[in-house]
């Protein structure tokens, strides 16, 4: 015969008295741990209340985001997304530097920059006159006042 433990002895007053295990527990003064957690997503027992493991928790902050070249879904941070859209005026998301490179060229800079010149336009006023979003129109100028700038000092030497 083997001996009952107090937890073993808990358990079967429990289901004598059918009582809640924890609350014979709490009456015989054995301590009562808590249930485990387990992840709402993959089932993984965790130490925290958030529901999540770590790996499911970054994961379900991330969003797919389509590629405005060739149309691929990357993983974007949902707070970056946020970010780039309300702050910087972001339109356009890219997989990679290939992509934003092929969407830059079909953007012709030189006809942005000389309609920049003949309107005295800003990029929000551009923008609306071009369709292109002013994020990008702002780069283009700076890099192309920064071009002049060189060319500029360049000649005065």
């Amino acid at each position: 015969m083997t001996p009952i433990t107090a937890c073993g002895a808990a358990k079967l007053l429990s289901a004598i008295f059918d009582e809640d295990e924890g609350e014979v527990k709490r009456y015989l003064g054995l301590p009562v741990l808590p249930p485990p957690y387990r992840c709402l997503d993959c089932g993984k027992r965790i130490h925290n209340k958030i529901g999540r493991c770590q790996s499911c928790f970054s994961r379900s902050k991330r969003l797919d985001v389509a590629c405005s070249w060739c149309g691929q879904f990357r993983k974007r941070l949902a707070s970056e997304i946020i970010r780039r859209v309300s702050q910087d005026g972001y339109e356009h998301f890219f997989c990679d530097q290939k992509c934003v490179g092929q969407w830059h060229r079909k953007h012709d800079w030189g006809m942005i920059w000389q309609a920049h010149l003949q309107t005295a336009y800003g990029a929000r006023q551009l923008s609306q006159l071009l369709g292109i979003p002013r994020a990008t129109i702002s780069h283009i100028l700076a890099k192309m006042r920064e071009t002049e700038r060189v060319a500029i000092g360049a000649r005065m030497r």
